[in-house]
């Protein structure tokens, strides 16, 4: 078992080369996040865990997912097991998910490992192990507005067309997201002077194939209030993506792709 975490580690230092690239755009083989549902467990039950992933210059290439799950948080001497054989995928440019259910551990961790060509990223996702009576919930997207127009996400089948100009390019690309109102859950919490109830910090985080987002991440306030970004296309229009995904402070994870081609002037 030592032996698998130290390999683990060297695939970890692997995974983080590319981390001073500004992290809201995707322009090579990269897990933008994972999620467990439910994000939160009671003891004895179990979860199952997603990839989204992007990998917009590999135009089709085989991608290897390989899932290991450990008893615990990943740290040195960690036993950690395949939880299922490796898979290897036809890869196109967005985003996908796989499952991947896990037998429960204390606060169990899983970790991905993804290879394609000679490029290697890691990521993991931990679960917290409670007996809380007001377990957490993955937050909810509810809509997305792109300059004034809602926008049905790619796997629904949803296209945005944006216009270029031959003298201007093309223009910025004004995103709002909505959460469900059920993302701002209400928990207890054991605080200094005994069981506190709080609510939810919620925020997104901004994913593009193309062009530039001008935040990384942005928070939400009330339920109902936009969540909002501008994006940048770039000059030469395409087809573009956008990946939103919604978290909580409780660790809970979901996440949308939304595809918009710019058509370049002539």
């Amino acid at each position: 078992m030592e032996k698998l975490a130290a390999i683990l580690g060297l695939l970890l230092v692997a995974g983080c080369a590319g981390e001073m690239d500004k992290q809201s755009e995707v322009e090579k083989l990269r897990i933008l996040a994972l999620s467990a549902d439910p994000p939160e467990i009671q003891p004895g039950e179990g979860a199952t865990f997603r990839a989204l992933w992007a990998d917009p210059e590999g135009k089709g290439r085989d991608v290897t997912f390989a899932w290991m799950a450990c008893a615990g948080p990943f740290e040195p001497g960690a036993m950690c097991e395949p939880a299922m054989p490796p898979v290897v995928r036809s890869a196109s440019e967005g985003g996908d998910a796989f499952v991947v259910p896990v037998a429960p551990a204390l606060d169990p961790t899983v970790m991905l490992v993804v290879r394609a060509g000679g490029e290697t990223v890691t990521a993991m996702k931990r679960v917290t192990v409670s007996r809380s009576g007001t377990p957490n919930h993955n937050p909810g997207i509810e809509k997305l507005v792109l300059n004034g127009k809602a926008l049905e996400p790619a796997d629904d089948g949803g296209v945005a067309t944006v216009k270029c100009t031959a003298d201007d390019g093309c223009p910025d690309a004004e995103v709002q997201v909505f959460l469900t109102k059920e993302s701002f859950e209400t928990y207890e919490t054991q605080g200094l002077g005994g069981v506190e109830m709080k609510t939810d910090q919620l925020y997104v985080s901004w994913f593009v194939v193309g062009g530039e987002a001008d935040k990384t991440r942005t928070g939400a306030g009330e339920p109902g209030e936009p969540l909002k970004m501008t994006w940048s296309l770039p000059e030469e229009g395409g087809e573009l993506t956008l990946y939103v995904v919604a978290h909580d402070t409780r660790g809970g994870v979901s996440w949308k792709r939304y595809a918009v081609k710019a058509a370049a002037a002539r």
